[in-house]
Protein backbone atom coordinates (compact mmCIF):
# COMPACT_ATOMS: atom_id res chain seq x y z
CA UNK A 1 0.00 0.00 0.00
CA UNK A 2 1.07 3.57 -0.95
CA UNK A 3 0.32 6.12 1.59
CA UNK A 4 0.10 10.05 0.62
CA UNK A 5 2.46 11.91 3.05
CA UNK A 6 1.50 15.65 3.24
CA UNK A 7 4.31 17.83 3.89
CA UNK A 8 2.11 20.43 5.18
CA UNK A 9 1.95 17.85 7.88
CA UNK A 10 4.13 18.94 11.22
CA UNK A 11 6.88 16.81 11.43
CA UNK A 12 5.84 15.41 14.67
CA UNK A 13 2.39 14.23 13.02
CA UNK A 14 4.61 12.76 10.23
CA UNK A 15 6.66 11.27 12.94
CA UNK A 16 3.82 9.59 15.11
CA UNK A 17 1.53 9.22 12.65
CA UNK A 18 3.10 7.60 9.77
CA UNK A 19 6.81 7.22 9.89
CA UNK A 20 6.32 4.27 12.09
CA UNK A 21 4.58 2.12 9.90
CA UNK A 22 6.75 2.67 7.02
CA UNK A 23 8.94 0.34 5.13
CA UNK A 24 10.62 2.60 2.36
CA UNK A 25 9.54 6.66 1.75
CA UNK A 26 10.05 7.93 -1.39
CA UNK A 27 10.81 12.03 -1.90
CA UNK A 28 9.92 13.75 -4.96
CA UNK A 29 11.09 16.60 -5.74
CA UNK A 30 8.00 18.04 -6.83
CA UNK A 31 4.15 17.31 -7.59
CA UNK A 32 5.26 16.13 -11.27
CA UNK A 33 7.72 13.40 -10.09
CA UNK A 34 5.06 12.56 -7.21
CA UNK A 35 2.07 11.46 -9.56
CA UNK A 36 5.01 10.01 -12.62
CA UNK A 37 6.26 7.72 -9.62
CA UNK A 38 2.67 6.61 -8.88
CA UNK A 39 1.59 6.44 -12.84
CA UNK A 40 4.70 4.04 -12.97
CA UNK A 41 4.11 1.77 -10.12
CA UNK A 42 0.45 1.00 -11.72
CA UNK A 43 1.16 0.57 -15.50
CA UNK A 44 4.43 -1.50 -14.64
CA UNK A 45 2.21 -4.00 -13.09
CA UNK A 46 3.57 -3.54 -9.30
CA UNK A 47 1.98 -5.11 -6.13
CA UNK A 48 2.28 -2.73 -3.35
CA UNK A 49 2.51 -5.28 -0.76
CA UNK A 50 4.72 -3.43 2.10
CA UNK A 51 4.19 -0.17 3.08
CA UNK A 52 5.51 2.81 1.38
CA UNK A 53 5.37 6.57 2.05
CA UNK A 54 5.43 9.08 -0.81
CA UNK A 55 5.68 12.83 -0.93
CA UNK A 56 6.31 15.78 -2.98
CA UNK A 57 8.94 17.70 -1.55
CA UNK A 58 7.72 21.34 -2.87
CA UNK A 59 10.59 21.85 -5.33
CA UNK A 60 14.21 21.25 -5.35
CA UNK A 61 15.41 23.45 -3.08
CA UNK A 62 13.92 21.81 -0.39
CA UNK A 63 14.39 18.04 -0.97
CA UNK A 64 17.56 18.96 0.61
CA UNK A 65 16.13 20.08 3.74
CA UNK A 66 13.55 16.80 3.76
CA UNK A 67 15.81 14.24 2.80
CA UNK A 68 17.81 15.13 5.82
CA UNK A 69 14.89 15.52 8.46
CA UNK A 70 13.75 12.36 7.63
CA UNK A 71 16.88 10.50 7.34
CA UNK A 72 17.73 12.05 10.98
CA UNK A 73 14.33 10.73 12.16
CA UNK A 74 14.50 7.28 10.87
CA UNK A 75 17.85 7.09 12.45
CA UNK A 76 16.60 7.54 15.71
CA UNK A 77 13.08 6.49 16.19
CA UNK A 78 12.22 3.68 13.22
CA UNK A 79 13.39 0.11 12.91
CA UNK A 80 11.05 -0.59 10.08
CA UNK A 81 12.44 1.52 7.22
CA UNK A 82 15.36 0.46 5.25
CA UNK A 83 15.20 2.53 1.90
CA UNK A 84 14.80 5.90 1.06
CA UNK A 85 14.20 7.12 -2.69
CA UNK A 86 15.26 10.36 -3.69
CA UNK A 87 13.63 11.45 -7.11
CA UNK A 88 15.48 14.74 -8.42
CA UNK A 89 16.16 16.51 -11.59
CA UNK A 90 19.76 16.94 -12.51
CA UNK A 91 18.62 20.53 -14.17
CA UNK A 92 22.08 22.46 -14.99
CA UNK A 93 24.29 19.83 -13.45
CA UNK A 94 25.28 16.21 -14.48
CA UNK A 95 23.35 12.81 -11.97
CA UNK A 96 26.87 12.52 -10.18
CA UNK A 97 27.26 16.27 -9.64
CA UNK A 98 23.44 16.36 -8.46
CA UNK A 99 24.21 12.71 -6.44
CA UNK A 100 27.27 14.94 -4.56
CA UNK A 101 25.57 17.86 -4.24
CA UNK A 102 23.02 15.70 -2.09
CA UNK A 103 25.28 14.03 0.03
CA UNK A 104 27.75 16.90 0.39
CA UNK A 105 24.25 18.83 2.14
CA UNK A 106 23.74 14.86 4.05
CA UNK A 107 27.43 15.29 5.12
CA UNK A 108 27.21 18.97 6.60
CA UNK A 109 24.47 18.18 9.21
CA UNK A 110 25.75 15.37 10.74
CA UNK A 111 24.85 12.17 8.72
CA UNK A 112 27.45 9.80 7.50
CA UNK A 113 27.37 8.48 4.09
CA UNK A 114 28.68 5.26 3.01
CA UNK A 115 29.99 3.85 -0.20
CA UNK A 116 27.86 5.02 -3.76
CA UNK A 117 27.32 2.92 -6.40
CA UNK A 118 25.05 3.31 -9.79
CA UNK A 119 23.47 0.55 -9.70
CA UNK A 120 21.34 1.56 -12.85
CA UNK A 121 21.86 4.23 -15.43
CA UNK A 122 21.11 7.49 -13.21
CA UNK A 123 20.32 5.51 -10.17
CA UNK A 124 22.60 5.72 -7.02
CA UNK A 125 22.60 3.16 -4.25
CA UNK A 126 24.15 5.44 -1.08
CA UNK A 127 24.76 3.10 2.42
CA UNK A 128 24.26 5.38 5.32
CA UNK A 129 26.60 4.99 8.44
CA UNK A 130 24.53 3.90 11.52
CA UNK A 131 23.49 1.42 14.17
CA UNK A 132 21.30 -0.54 11.20
CA UNK A 133 21.40 -0.69 7.53
CA UNK A 134 19.70 2.13 5.58
CA UNK A 135 19.49 2.54 2.04
CA UNK A 136 19.61 5.72 -0.05
CA UNK A 137 18.32 5.47 -3.75
CA UNK A 138 18.86 8.69 -5.56
CA UNK A 139 17.37 8.72 -9.04
CA UNK A 140 18.15 11.46 -11.27
CA UNK A 141 15.44 13.06 -14.18
CA UNK A 142 17.34 13.88 -17.51
CA UNK A 143 17.91 12.72 -20.58
CA UNK A 144 21.85 14.17 -21.37
CA UNK A 145 21.22 13.60 -25.32
CA UNK A 146 19.32 16.09 -25.50
CA UNK A 147 21.34 19.29 -25.51
CA UNK A 148 19.33 21.37 -23.32
CA UNK A 149 19.52 24.35 -20.60
CA UNK A 150 18.35 22.09 -17.53
CA UNK A 151 17.29 18.46 -17.41
CA UNK A 152 14.38 17.32 -15.80
CA UNK A 153 12.06 14.37 -15.71
CA UNK A 154 10.43 16.36 -18.83
CA UNK A 155 13.21 15.23 -20.76
CA UNK A 156 11.83 11.52 -20.24
CA UNK A 157 8.35 12.51 -21.15
CA UNK A 158 9.84 13.73 -24.33
CA UNK A 159 11.79 10.58 -24.96
CA UNK A 160 8.74 8.65 -24.61
CA UNK A 161 6.96 11.51 -26.85
CA UNK A 162 9.47 10.92 -29.73
CA UNK A 163 8.75 6.22 -28.89
CA UNK A 164 5.11 6.99 -29.55
CA UNK A 165 5.78 9.36 -32.92
CA UNK A 166 3.63 12.02 -31.16
CA UNK A 167 6.55 14.69 -31.19
CA UNK A 168 9.12 14.22 -34.31
CA UNK A 169 13.08 14.95 -34.19
CA UNK A 170 12.36 18.11 -36.17
CA UNK A 171 10.33 19.54 -32.78
CA UNK A 172 13.29 18.89 -30.81
CA UNK A 173 16.15 20.58 -32.37
CA UNK A 174 14.21 23.77 -31.72
CA UNK A 175 13.57 23.28 -28.14
CA UNK A 176 15.12 24.99 -25.09
CA UNK A 177 13.50 22.98 -22.76
CA UNK A 178 11.76 19.05 -22.63
CA UNK A 179 8.63 20.91 -21.12
CA UNK A 180 8.42 23.29 -23.89
CA UNK A 181 7.39 19.91 -25.75
CA UNK A 182 5.80 17.96 -23.09
CA UNK A 183 3.70 19.72 -20.11
CA UNK A 184 2.93 17.28 -16.89
CA UNK A 185 -0.94 16.62 -18.18
CA UNK A 186 0.87 15.30 -21.34
CA UNK A 187 3.22 13.60 -19.72
CA UNK A 188 1.20 11.81 -17.69
CA UNK A 189 -1.57 10.67 -21.03
CA UNK A 190 1.97 9.39 -22.64
CA UNK A 191 2.82 7.08 -19.60
CA UNK A 192 -1.17 5.70 -19.82
CA UNK A 193 -0.65 5.34 -23.54
CA UNK A 194 2.76 2.97 -23.18
CA UNK A 195 3.67 -0.38 -22.98
CA UNK A 196 5.44 -1.47 -19.86
CA UNK A 197 8.14 -2.31 -21.64
CA UNK A 198 9.21 1.22 -23.16
CA UNK A 199 8.04 2.86 -20.05
CA UNK A 200 11.24 0.74 -18.55
CA UNK A 201 13.50 2.44 -21.52
CA UNK A 202 12.44 5.86 -21.28
CA UNK A 203 12.38 5.68 -17.30
CA UNK A 204 14.69 3.20 -16.75
CA UNK A 205 16.18 4.77 -13.26
CA UNK A 206 12.59 5.37 -12.09
CA UNK A 207 11.85 1.99 -12.82
CA UNK A 208 14.60 -0.01 -11.60
CA UNK A 209 13.98 2.33 -8.32
CA UNK A 210 10.78 0.61 -8.13
CA UNK A 211 12.68 -2.69 -8.52
CA UNK A 212 14.57 -2.08 -5.68
CA UNK A 213 12.04 -0.44 -3.35
CA UNK A 214 10.03 -3.57 -3.47
CA UNK A 215 12.95 -6.34 -2.87
CA UNK A 216 13.45 -8.27 0.15
CA UNK A 217 16.22 -6.27 1.82
CA UNK A 218 18.56 -3.75 1.46
CA UNK A 219 21.84 -4.41 -0.01
CA UNK A 220 25.09 -3.09 1.96
CA UNK A 221 26.98 -1.81 -0.84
Amino acid sequence: MMYQLSRDESFDAFVFRRLRGLSSIVLCEGVTEEKVFKKLVEKLGIEVAVPIGVTECGGLPHIYDVAAVVLSLIIVISRKVRRIGVIVDGEEMTPIERVKSILHSLKSRGIAVDVTEEVCNQLYRVGISGPRSIELLIAVNGVYSYSFERHSIHDHGLLLAQRLGAVDSSRVANLRLAEEAVGRDELLKLIDRATPNTLRECFKHIACMIELLFASRPQRS
